[in-house]
């Protein structure tokens, strides 16, 4: 029994169809907040690009050290390389020794001490990223929602201002995801609010936004702290 190849525009098709469900695919992960399995390999892949722009420049040459290396080298290719020319001609059966072979045994071990120390690094960093208690990946459409929603919340709020200030029964209630904290209380109104996440791993992982007369702007994590630490003075008084 026979069977009939594929033609040529058959898998033309095939491929047609498999790339655009590959791309439905991508989009509906990206729709539903799922995108950093596109984003981590293609950081993974191309991350280093932008480091090396954003170091590059602000690397200063320590001369002294390279010319040491340069020394350190000459003087272990100048030694080494008699002592591996006369152990291969003691060798059954003997052999030649080149000296681009000693340059390239001394390059495989700059190669090894380089792998050690990269090694090294990346112990140290993935301990001190366990150590951190932060997530490893955040959800740039998280943030990218959060972001919307505050400023969105953050000029609901500056509709309702009055002389630069915002007047405490015009503010958005707050919500089961978003807590609405006015700060610089006096009489009915506020100087700022605060908008940051219910959930306290929100706030931590997402700070929270200021929403000021001249226009939102984000806080950290330890701003967000010290914020509602003077929030919950203000009340007391």
């Amino acid at each position: 029994m026979t069977t009939t190849a594929p033609t040529p525009s058959w898998r033309r098709v095939r491929r047609i169809v498999t790339g655009v469900g590959v791309v439905l695919i991508l989009v509906v992960a990206v729709g539903l907040g799922a995108g950093f399995f596109i984003e981590v390999p293609v950081v993974l892949l191309l991350g280093w690009i932008a480091y090396v722009v954003n170091v590059l420049p602000r690397v200063r040459p320590n001369w002294s050290a390279i010319a040491s290396f340069v020394f350190v080298l000459a003087v272990l290719f100048a030694a080494g390389h008699p002592f591996l020319v006369w152990f291969c001609a003691r060798m059954t059966p003997p052999r030649t020794w080149r000296p681009r072979e000693t340059a390239a045994a001394l390059g495989l071990l700059f190669a090894l001490f380089a792998t050690s120390m990269a090694t090294t690094g990346i112990a140290h960093q993935a301990g001190w990223l366990a150590q951190t208690g932060e997530p490893l990946v955040q959800n740039s459409w998280q943030e990218w929602f959060d972001h919307s929603r505050t400023a969105r919340v953050c000029q609901t709020a500056l509709a309702g201002a009055v002389e630069k200030r915002f007047v405490l029964d015009k503010l958005p209630a707050s919500d089961a995801d978003v807590r609405i904290v006015p700060l610089g209380v006096e009489g009915e109104g506020a100087a700022e609010v605060l908008i940051i996440a219910r959930d306290p791993g929100g706030v931590k992982t997402r700070a929270g936004v200021l929403c000021a007369p001249d226009g939102p702007r984000k806080l950290s994590a330890d701003r967000v702290a010290d914020e509602l630490k003077r929030a919950r003075v203000s009340a007391s008084r």
